[in-house]
């Protein structure tokens, strides 16, 4: 039995590593304040987070495909022209376009109703890590 333990140690902890390697600084951060939980604190957020996905999941179905489909036509379309502006040192411009854009999103019913089908799993996220997803330190090129 001992030795069928170690070689998945060693599988955990390559897949850890390269998790890692693939993470953004936010998603390392949140992975280290959840890894300093205790057991049960860390069975009590995951429940949480589960149960709340879950309602999440089912709000989100009731979008509908063909709407879901043209948002994401848009976030292709945006995020082409951002990127296009960007790489041409457009930098001003990139960044008024995608403030126009944020507020016609914002506007949007299906976004709205998007937003309102994830708002309680968005806010244990922040409280459980502390990370705020709208956190908008950096600039859209960057």
């Amino acid at each position: 039995m001992k030795y069928l333990l170690v070689p998945a140690i060693i599988i955990m902890l390559t897949a850890s590593a390269y998790a890692q390697q693939q993470m953004s600084p936010e998603m390392m951060e949140m992975m280290q304040k959840i890894q300093s939980m205790t057991p049960e604190q860390q069975a009590a957020f995951m429940a949480d987070i589960q149960a709340k996905a879950a309602q999440a999941q089912q709000c989100h179905d009731s979008v509908g495909e063909a709407e879901l489909e043209r948002l994401q036509q848009q976030t292709t379309a945006f995020n082409t022209k951002v990127k296009n502006l960007c790489t041409a040192g457009e930098r001003d411009a990139a960044k008024r376009y995608a403030d126009a854009a944020a507020l016609r999103m914002n506007n949007d019913p299906a976004v709205q109703q998007l937003k309102a089908c994830s708002k309680g799993l968005a806010e244990d996220m922040m409280k459980y890590t502390g990370i705020n997803p709208n956190d908008k330190t950096t600039h859209i090129c960057d």
